[in-house]
C-alpha cells in the first residue's frame, strides 16, 4: 500500500475525531486531489485495520491509539513542518464566536488514574483566577468514554481543557494575517513575561513543540500564584503593523468570555523576549497546556495531549 495513501486516511481519520464511511472518505480524499475509488479505499482499510491502525464497522472506520502514534512516528522527512499544517487545519476548522462565546473549539487532554483525579484538579485550580488558567470551565471524561478518537482506559479520568490555539483561530477569523513562529520556555518575574530561554520553531520540526517542551519538565508553575516568578509555555507569533489594532480587540472580546492568557505585546520591527520578528509586530502569549504543567511538576503519571479533537465549548459545563 502506498504510504502516502496510509498516511493521507490516517491523518483524515485522526481530524475527523469519528467513525468516516469509505464512501465519505473517498470524497474528501478527492477534494485533496487524492483520488481513489471506494473500493481501493476499503481495500486500504482493512491493511490499516490489519496493521492494528484502525478499526471497522458497519459504521464506518476509526483511528486507533496504534495508529494516531503511526502517524507522529512514520516518514519523518514528510513530517517535517506537519505540526504547522496541523495547527493551521485546527484553527480553520474551529468556528468560535468571540461576540457571543458559542462555538467549536479544539482542546487538550490530560489522562490520569481515578484515584490521583482529585488531587491534580487541585493543582490546577491553584492557577483559577490567574492568566494561566486560560478558561475556568472543563470537562471530565470517565472510564469507556470517549474523547475524539480515544477510548477512557479502566481505572482512567480524563480532564479536557481549552486548547490556546483559540487566540491563534480568532486572529485568524477577524481576518488577522498570522505567523507562528515558535513554542518555548518564558521566564516571570513580577508576572512580566521577561525572556525566552529554550525555543523550538514550528517550521521544520517534526514534533509538537509544545508537548516536547512541557515532556522536558522544565516548567516552574505550582508557586506562580503565590510569587508571581517562573516558567512557562509560550507561544511567539507574529503580525503586521497594521493589524496590531484589531490583534489587541480580539485579546480583549475573549477576555471578556474568560478566555485570557498571560502576553506581551513587542512593537514594530523590534525584537521581542529577544527574538527577531523583522519588520513586524511579535506577540507572546502563554498556552493552555500550562494549566496541567503543575501535574508533570508534582511527578503524577500523566499522558497529555495538545488539540486532541474538537468540541462545542459549551460542553466544557463543570467549574474548575
Amino acid at each position: 500500500m502506498s504510504v502516502d495513501y496510509k498516511n493521507d486516511i490516517l491523518r483524515y481519520l485522526y481530524f475527523n475525531g469519528g467513525r468516516v464511511s469509505s464512501l465519505k472518505l473517498e470524497k474528501e480524499l478527492e477534494e485533496r486531489g487524492i483520488k481513489l475509488s471506494a473500493s481501493a479505499i476499503r481495500y486500504h482499510l482493512r491493511t490499516l485495520e490489519s496493521l492494528g491502525y484502525v478499526t471497522t464497522t458497519r459504521r464506518g472506520s476509526m483511528i486507533t491509539e496504534r495508529g494516531i502514534e503511526e502517524i507522529w512516528r512514520s516518514n519523518v522527512h514528510k513530517r517535517i513542518g506537519f505540526f504547522r499544517d496541523f495547527m493551521a487545519e485546527i484553527i480553520y476548522n474551529t468556528k468560535f464566536d468571540i461576540e457571543c462565546g458559542e462555538g467549536v473549539v479544539s482542546v487538550n487532554t490530560t489522562m490520569v488514574h481515578r484515584s490521583r483525579l482529585d488531587e491534580c484538579l487541585e493543582f490546577m485550580r491553584k492557577l483559577k483566577g490567574t492568566c494561566l488558567c486560560i478558561y475556568p470551565k472543563i470537562k471530565i471524561a470517565y472510564e469507556g468514554e470517549r474523547v475524539g478518537n480515544v477510548v477512557i482506559p479502566k481505572e482512567g479520568a480524563c480532564i479536557i481543557t481549552l486548547c490556546s490555539l483559540i487566540f491563534d483561530a480568532a486572529l485568524f477569523h477577524f481576518g488577522i494575517p498570522l505567523t507562528q513562529i515558535l513554542a518555548g520556555y518564558v521566564e516571570l518575574e513580577e508576572w512580566c513575561m521577561t525572556r525566552f530561554t529554550d525555543v523550538i520553531m514550528f517550521e521544520g520540526t517534526s514534533l509538537d513543540p509544545i508537548i516536547t517542551l512541557l515532556s522536558l519538565k522544565q516548567t516552574s508553575i505550582a508557586k506562580t500564584p503565590i510569587t508571581g516568578r517562573g516558567v512557562v509555555i509560550g507561544e511567539l507569533i507574529k503580525v503586521p503593523e497594521s493589524s496590531f489594532k484589531d490583534l489587541k480587540l480580539v485579546f480583549s472580546k475573549l477576555e471578556k468570555l474568560n478566555i485570557r492568557c498571560l502576553k506581551t505585546f513587542g512593537s514594530a520591527g523590534k525584537p521581542i523576549l529577544g527574538i527577531n520578528v523583522g519588520e513586524n509586530v511579535g506577540v507572546v502569549f502563554s498556552v493552555g497546556i500550562n494549566m496541567v504543567a503543575p501535574i508533570l511538576e508534582r511527578n503524577i503519571p500523566c499522558k497529555i495531549r495538545g488539540a486532541t479533537t474538537m468540541m462545542d465549548i459549551g460542553d466544557l459545563d463543570e467549574e474548575l
